[in-house]
């Protein structure tokens, strides 16, 4: 659910975006994703200058691998675009109940202090995030994505 919460919260107008981790569309339709991981990227803007940008580390198999070093490289924005983000998480630490449910033996009838631990749970909440001017122009900011975790980076060009 939270990861439609984050679709939710994308910009209107779809813009140019290329992940090298990605497996190729018609490789996912026919194959599946096993063997290696995709690692993909979505971006979007709004009418005030919000870009918006997803990230995703997913297989299909729910095992555990490796944590994918990310590396975004920004260009063309303004320069009124801050030196910081947002992000929003959603991965076994950040905003998943599920978690935390089978971290508690997966009760069929939790009692109220497990309900309540797993609302609390299941919030999701955004940090700032660091991001660093690149010496030729443009930005960067670089983020370590869990195996099956998604997360939205915002970055505001609305004037401050």
């Amino acid at each position: 659910m939270n990861v439609f919460r984050l679709f939710s919260r994308l910009g209107a107008e779809q813009i140019s975006a290329t992940s090298s981790g990605e497996v190729p569309l018609e490789q996912i339709v026919c194959a599946g994703v096993r063997g290696t991981a995709d690692v993909g990227v979505l971006a979007t803007r709004s009418g005030d200058g919000k870009v918006d940008i997803l990230l995703w580390h997913y297989h299909d198999d729910d095992v555990p691998g490796p944590t994918a070093e990310v590396n975004v490289v920004l260009n063309g924005l303004t320069p009124e675009h801050p030196s910081k983000a947002r992000v929003w998480r959603v991965d076994n630490q950040h905003g998943d109940a599920f978690t935390a449910w089978r971290a508690m033996g997966s009760p069929v009838n939790p009692t109220r202090s497990q309900i309540d631990a797993l609302i609390r749970a299941a919030q999701i909440t955004s940090e700032l995030m660091q991001i660093k001017r690149r010496p030729h122009g443009g930005l960067s900011l670089d983020s370590r994505l869990p195996p099956h975790g998604v997360e939205l980076i915002e970055l505001d060009g609305r004037r401050h």
